[in-house]
């Protein structure tokens, strides 16, 4: 049979139409039901969708303003701490050691680092942990000086009552790095130990002639020795019975947690830190000892 509209021809639409009405509103219906339109999955009225919808957008979406985030990102507290910085300073007065027509510059240099390399990132440390204490490791670096530089006038440049100790070597390594220096070739001498400092000019190591590796490696090309004392030997921080003593009392498990970080791992290390400030960042021209 035919389909029969129930509704007055002058106030009803067309059967058409309220096929499109039921459709509209089925697909009303739908988006209603729909997890976008919903909190929590609890149906809300039409004021709710919308102050829901307008908290979502200002959080992440595309109401976001950069004016909004600089304000929330400036609201926090800045907890980072800067990371440990290490000092290079060279405390001692240099001199030159004058070998038939070479001429070796002798300076003394001190380094204060982290005890633990996982602290470089933790900001400056103090004595009251033993794993927070910075240490000093020392290493006495020759230097080849050049035909043409006048020793004279580096021992009165580098040794001016006008530098401190920090200011000092900054100039020394200004030295060495300006321009028409020759290229540093460097060599960097580990102990190896037990517990024993690096060799001693004059004392335990020679350089005249060919009294010693020094003194050869010097003559090959070399133009730089670094000598250094491994920490806790030497001109660098102790470790000894008293020294742990002072520190740390009769507190076995704090000396034993100390005495960890005086190995092999933190001695290459502090070579780093080294090879940082004198050579900047460039690479050793040879390492001499057991392991690197």
């Amino acid at each position: 049979g035919k389909a029969v509209c129930f509704f007055s021809p002058l106030h009803a639409p067309s059967c058409f139409h309220m096929h499109l009405l039921s459709i509209f509103f089925l697909v009303l219906l739908l988006l209603y039901s729909s997890s976008s339109f919903r909190m929590f999955s609890r149906p809300m009225t039409w004021p709710q969708h919308l102050h829901f919808r307008l908290l979502s957008s200002k959080r992440t979406g595309w109401l976001h303003t950069p004016s909004e985030s600089s304000s929330e990102s400036s609201s926090k507290p800045d907890t980072t701490t800067p990371p440990f910085k290490v000092t290079h300073s060279i405390s001692n007065p240099v001199y030159v050691k004058s070998i038939g027509t070479q001429r070796i510059l002798v300076s003394s240099h001190t380094l204060t680092v982290p005890l633990t390399s996982s602290n470089k990132q933790e900001g400056p440390l103090d004595d009251s942990s033993p794993l927070n204490c910075p240490l000093t490791v020392h290493s006495t670096v020759l230097d080849l000086l050049p035909p043409s530089t006048s020793s004279s006038e580096v021992i009165n440049y580098l040794n001016s009552p006008a530098w401190t100790s920090l200011e000092r070597s900054s100039k020394y390594v200004s030295l060495f790095s300006q321009a028409g220096s020759p290229p540093i070739k460097s060599i960097l001498y580990l102990q190896g130990g037990p517990g024993f400092p690096s060799p001693r000019i004059g004392v335990s190591l020679g350089v005249e002639g060919d009294s010693s590796w020094a003194s050869k490696a010097l003559s090959e090309g070399f133009n730089r020795i670094v000598l250094m004392d491994q920490r806790g030997t030497g001109h660098s921080s102790p470790v000894t019975s008293q020294t742990l003593q002072l520190k740390f009392g009769d507190d076995v498990k704090k000396k034993g947690e100390y005495l960890r970080f005086f190995r092999a791992t933190e001695i290459v290390e502090d070579a780093e830190a080294f090879r940082d400030v004198l050579n900047g960042g460039g690479r050793w021209g040879a390492v001499l000892g057991q392991s690197f």
